[in-house]
């Protein structure tokens, strides 16, 4: 990884809120900026929702089934380190395939 894919990853983490529900979820992004290509970029406020199906959990983790932008399946996994306190794995994200690193969410409400 690059400085400026690090500098990036610094200023982009720390901006997603989940919300899930019983059978669907939200990514909420705030409104922030971050360095892309050596510039300030802003990134947009947005909320996507998505629905998902329970697929299996174990005492650590959850499978979820959804559907992205462009109908594609996929499995995304919670990974519960305590009650309040879960990660992802960003690799499994298009943009960040070659990264090995998680994402780490703490409960808010």
């Amino acid at each position: 990884m690059n400085e400026q894919e690090k500098a990036f990853l610094r200023e982009f983490f720390g901006h997603l809120i989940i919300e899930y529900r019983e059978k669907s979820y939200s990514l909420e992004l705030e409104e922030h900026f971050a360095t892309v290509n050596g510039k300030p970029e802003k990134i947009e406020h947005s909320i996507t929702e998505y629905q998902y199906e329970f697929v299996a959990a174990d005492d650590s983790k959850v499978v979820l089934r959804s559907q992205d932008e462009d109908g594609n399946w996929r499995l995304e996994m919670l990974h519960f380190e305590d009650d309040d306190t879960f990660w992802i794995y960003v690799g499994s994200h298009p943009q960040f395939w070659y990264l090995n690193i998680r994402e780490y969410f703490v409960r808010i409400e």
